[in-house]
């Protein structure tokens, strides 16, 4: 299926080497770039293709795929649409495509239509798949006149955030300005349903720390998103059981029916959060890992304030804890160096202090404890070779009694394969 996105690449070769192959093709471009348009209406879906092709019939086995859902969200009318809120978005989101032929029998006469990338509706075959499995384009106001009709809608607010940053084992969701799936719901008055795929990180192993800068440029700047990761021979995912639990539809109410305020919109997306947040920690027993956390990226390094951090800050914080942990988020993940002047300051602080951000090698951690005076601790992580980066793990001097201490933690949560996902802690300044 991964090979799919080949195609036009595939196609040009074809071409190349046997010219008569244009004709067609430029015909098929032109018929699915301007008269079809099927992705901007109700789509073109094809239930036999989803429920009984063989090929997605044998990869639902595969990837041990189920479904449950909750008793409001089945009885629900059919004529009353919802908004179901897939999470979380996975390194290729394999689920979501075998998801179709089940949601017929899961939810019976509900049409749930799936808002998709509009770049994959100009790549040939995968445009027909999509199409076939029920995707519209995303664009809102397809979304909002397929509510109004009376569908209901899949997404997957996560998108490319949580595409490029998933790490396997690690179970986390942005919602972080997040809200156009709200605010459309409030908009065409529709509910909005929690919903949780468990095992879909544990599909495939990834490299977060590897190009990570230039591929973080890529994403923000032309929203290419390449994540890096492999699986079962190769790009297929690791065979490891996936339940989609949908929750209970939420409704929200605001005091101009159809014209919600940014205020009522941001309480929405907060009741959402508690709502998804409950719904993870309610069924993680049943369908996931009982000892992962969920992790919701919402305001977390979104949000500048006034707040400047100085000596005078740092002993008006201290009085309200016992140690800080300060990230430089302009040079976090992305292995260019430690912002110094920072460095300074915190050597300042009066209650112990650990600096994380920009570490790439063992000069790096010693100038830390020059500009710290031996006050500041730090913490490495994409820096090193575990995580894809060019620092050893072996070459850094953790101290037994630490070493010991991280061996232990990362035992205790991951397994054997912990070290994986390991953050070291090196305590600079212990000597």
């Amino acid at each position: 299926m991964i090979s799919c996105f080949a195609s036009p690449l595939l196609l040009a070769i074809g071409c190349w080497y046997r010219p008569l192959l244009c004709l067609p093709t430029f015909g098929y471009v032109v018929w699915a770039r301007f008269l079809s348009r099927a992705e901007l209406g109700d789509g073109a879906a094809w239930p036999w293709f989803s429920q009984q092709e063989w090929g997605y019939h044998a990869f639902r086995r595969y990837l041990q795929l189920r479904i449950h859902v909750h008793t409001s969200l089945y009885e629900r009318p059919v004529d009353k649409p919802v908004v179901l809120a897939i999470h979380p978005h996975g390194v290729a989101s394999d689920y979501r495509i075998m998801l179709d032929g089940m949601l017929y029998e899961a939810l019976p006469h509900r049409n749930v239509l799936t808002l998709s990338a509009s770049v994959l509706f100009h790549l040939p075959l995968v445009r027909e798949l999509s199409l076939w499995t029920r995707c519209i384009d995303a664009r809102k106001s397809v979304a909002c006149r397929a509510l109004r009709k009376g569908h209901s809608l899949m997404v997957i607010p996560g998108g490319e955030h949580e595409q490029i940053r998933t790490v396997q084992g690690k179970e986390e969701v942005y919602l972080s300005k997040r809200m156009g799936f709200i605010k459309i719901a409030l908009q065409e008055r529709a509910a909005v349903a929690p919903c949780y795929v468990f095992g879909c990180v544990d599909l495939y192993k990834t490299f977060t720390g590897f190009l990570k800068a230039p591929r973080e440029w890529l994403r923000k700047s032309f929203g290419i998103c390449i994540p890096l990761y492999y699986g079962a021979l190769g790009l297929l995912p690791l065979r490891h059981p996936v339940h989609v639990v949908m929750g209970a539809p939420i409704e929200f109410e605001c005091k101009v029916a159809g014209f919600p305020s940014d205020e009522e919109v941001q309480q929405a997306h907060a009741k959402y959060v508690a709502a998804l947040t409950k719904l993870y920690n309610e069924e993680r027993h049943h369908y996931g890992d009982p000892e992962r956390e969920l992790i919701v990226v919402t305001d977390r390094w979104q949000k500048w304030t006034d707040l400047e951090v100085s000596e005078e800050t740092l002993r008006e914080l201290a009085e309200h804890c016992s140690e800080f942990l300060v990230h430089g988020v302009d040079v976090e993940g992305l292995q260019s160096g430690i912002e110094e002047p920072l460095v300074q300051l915190l050597a300042a602080s009066p209650v112990p202090v650990t600096y994380a951000g920009g570490v790439r090698s063992l000069e790096d951690m010693e100038r830390i404890r020059t500009l710290g005076h031996g006050r500041v601790d730090a913490t490495i992580g994409s820096a090193l070779d575990i995580f894809g980066g060019q620092l050893a793990y072996t070459e850094v001097d953790f101290g037994a009694v630490q070493l010991k201490e991280v061996q232990l933690s990362c035992l205790d949560e991951m397994g054997d394969n912990g070290f994986y996902r390991c953050l070291a802690s090196i305590p600079l300044s212990g000597g």
